[in-house]
C-alpha cells in the first residue's frame, strides 16, 4: 500500500470506527475518551462523526504513525481452518 492509498482509505474512513480500531492498535484508550465521543447529526454524515476538522485531522494522523507494537514486522500466520462452520 502506498502512502497515496492510505490517504485515500483514510478519507473515505469511517472516523468513529477508525478511532475504535485505533484503540485497539495502540493501546491508546485516549483516542475514544468521554470528551472524543462521537456526535452524530441526523441529517450529517455520520463517518465523519461530528468530530471536528482538527479531531478528524489528529485521528488520520494518528492512522499514519506506525509503531513497532503496530505494525509487527512479521506477518500473521493464518490457523489451519478447523471443520466447517457452515452446514
Amino acid at each position: 500500500m502506498t502512502d497515496r492509498d492510505l490517504d485515500e482509505a483514510l478519507s473515505a474512513a469511517h472516523l468513529p470506527s477508525l478511532a475504535a480500531a485505533l484503540v485497539h492498535l495502540t493501546g491508546d484508550a485516549g483516542l475514544v475518551g468521554r470528551d472524543r465521543w462521537p456526535v452524530y447529526d441526523f441529517f450529517g454524515d455520520s463517518k465523519l462523526g461530528g468530530y471536528s476538522a482538527e479531531r478528524q485531522a489528529e485521528l488520520r494522523a494518528a492512522a499514519r504513525r506506525p509503531s513497532r507494537r503496530t505494525w509487527p514486522a512479521r506477518r500473521c500466520r493464518r490457523s489451519p481452518a478447523s471443520k466447517p462452520s457452515a452446514r
